[in-house]
């Protein structure tokens, strides 16, 4: 076996880790934009006639508010990505570390 070995696997936990955390990152993240796009759905200006919408001020306020929904779903269309590379890579990680740690004699679950 070559000495190098357990020193190679150490590193491959460590990346493992790195790599769980950049996707549990980006799950929590993307969760919260999810959260975000439901709370403006659920908010929608008075349906009773008020001064806020009498001047008006309800089509703009749901002008701005379509206009975040557009937005937080453009960034969750780009956390999706990240999400599908940060799974690729746990994975990728994960799987790196138990083939090196087998290799090394360190028993692994």
């Amino acid at each position: 076996m070559d000495p190098r070995l357990p020193r190679l696997a150490v590193l491959a936990d460590l990346v493992e880790g790195r790599e769980t955390a950049r996707l549990v990152r980006v799950v929590a993240e993307a969760r919260g934009i999810e959260a975000q796009i439901e709370a403006l759905r659920g908010n929608v200006a008075p349906a009773a006639p008020e001064g806020f919408t009498l001047g008006g001020h309800d089509a703009l306020w749901e002008r701005w508010r379509m206009g975040e929904i557009a937005r937080l779903n453009r960034a969750l269309a780009d956390l999706r990505l990240q999400l599908d590379e940060a799974r690729r890579a746990a994975a990728l990680a994960t799987a790196r570390s138990q083939v090196l740690s087998r290799l090394a004699g360190r028993g692994r679950p």
